[in-house]
Parts: structure tokens; C-alpha cells; sequence
């Protein structure tokens, strides 16, 4: 009796093993997802563009407001990865497009780079993964810049519309009493880039002492000089 127990528990687990062997892992998602591009995709974004401090600029400041459209109008693979060009146009009225020019995207094994105007800069590096941070500037000539990834996995809101599995990369930042510099990007799977803050404000330095010396500090702070640009997805296709 103790053999065929013996036998009969060996059996079940050969039998076991042999059919976890028939199934494939399944392939972890190392953030590809978060940029889900194809060829005739369409992305419209509202952007608002505000200025101060430059010439021609009123002086309590310029705000602009306009509609972006990307398009993915091709796409190339090669043995390092792939490149998609996007075509981006400009609009008041997102009836009327006008061309602005291309921009690229490529994908390579380990890393999203972003190429425009000559310049490469990498977005994001894979497997996405919270606070891991890397030089965006790593494949240009220009200063080092610390990315990161500082929300991974979570929910953005942008009008009324809530972005679920989103993750938020952080493109260095200077935050003082002089100067505000932040630039981030918000990206959401299976949709791709949802969101892109852009600010460069300077301040004017008017604190003042009082009668007994003491620093009277000015908040908020006056801007001198800046701006600031945003665009979030409102439709795509």
C-alpha cells in the first residue's frame, strides 16, 4: 500500500510539472506601454502659453492659448529599435491645421529617446520604476539633466478627464527665491504622453528691511521675467 501511494503521489507530480512546462511565462511589461504608438494615430492637446518680461509683451503679461496635433505619419525598425516620425501642427480652432514640423521618437530596447530640432534627449528608460533617475541629456552635447520617474502607476487628472496607471517623469528642476525652472511630463498606458509642463520663471527681489532691520519678505514673489507653457490631451485617435 505504501508503494502505491509512493507511486501514485510521483505520478500526479510529474504529471504536474509537465503541464506547467506547455505555458509560456507571461512577458512583464517594462513600461513599452506607456508609449503605445502606431502609425495614423492622432493626438490633439490644449496648450496655454504664458509670457512676462519680454519685449512686446504687455506688461501684465501674454497668455496664448491654441490646440496641438500630433500625428504618427511613419514608422522604421531597424536593429537598434524604432523610429516613429510625428508630424505637429498648430491651431486656434482645431478645424484649421497648420504645419509646425516633425519631431522623433525612438524606441529602443532599454529606452524612450526624443529627437527634435537636432537635439536627442532620452524621456524615458525602462523597466519604468519609482524615484530611478537618469540623465536625459546623456546622447546630446548639452548640460547634465537629472530625470526621474517621481509617481509611477497613478491617477492624473486633466479637465474633467481622470488618466488611470499614469507616471510622471520629472525633468530636473531649480527652485529658489530667484528662479522656478520645472519641466515634467506625464505619460498613461496604453495612450501614451497625456500631459507636458514647462516653466522658466525669474523674480525680482523686493524684500526690505523695517525700521529695526529685520527682513520684510514679499510673498508671492513679483516675476521679472518667465514663461510657462502647458498642453494636455484632450482627444486622440
Amino acid at each position: 500500500m505504501t508503494r502505491l501511494i509512493l507511486f501514485l503521489f510521483v505520478t500526479i507530480l510529474l504529471l504536474t510539472n509537465c503541464r506547467k512546462n506547455n505555458y509560456d511565462p507571461t512577458p512583464t511589461d517594462i513600461g513599452k506601454s506607456y508609449i503605445p504608438l502606431m502609425t495614423g494615430q492622432e493626438f490633439i492637446f490644449k496648450a496655454d502659453s504664458f509670457k512676462y518680461g519680454y519685449n512686446n509683451v504687455k506688461k501684465g503679461g501674454d497668455t496664448i492659448s491654441f490646440f496641438i496635433k500630433e500625428v504618427v505619419v511613419s514608422k522604421i525598425e531597424d536593429s537598434s529599435g524604432t523610429t516613429f516620425t510625428m508630424a505637429r501642427y498648430h491651431s486656434k480652432d482645431t478645424i484649421n491645421w497648420i504645419y509646425v514640423k516633425n519631431h522623433f521618437y525612438e524606441i529602443e530596447k532599454f529606452r524612450l529617446n526624443h529627437k527634435e530640432n537636432n537635439i536627442i534627449t532620452t524621456n524615458l528608460v525602462f523597466p519604468v520604476s519609482n524615484y530611478y533617475y537618469w540623465n536625459g541629456n546623456e546622447l546630446n552635447n548639452l548640460a547634465t539633466w537629472e530625470y526621474s520617474y517621481s509617481m509611477v502607476n497613478a491617477d492624473f487628472t486633466y479637465g474633467a478627464k481622470t488618466y488611470k496607471n499614469s507616471v510622471k517623469v520629472k525633468m530636473d528642476s531649480i527652485v529658489n527665491y530667484v528662479n522656478h525652472d520645472i519641466v515634467s511630463e506625464i505619460y498613461t498606458k496604453n495612450i501614451g504622453l497625456v500631459y507636458r509642463e514647462d516653466i522658466h520663471l525669474t523674480y525680482r527681489n523686493n524684500d526690505s528691511l523695517d525700521d529695526n532691520g529685520i527682513v520684510v519678505l514679499q510673498r508671492p514673489p513679483v516675476i521679472d521675467k518667465g514663461i510657462v507653457f502647458k498642453k494636455g490631451l484632450i482627444r486622440n485617435k
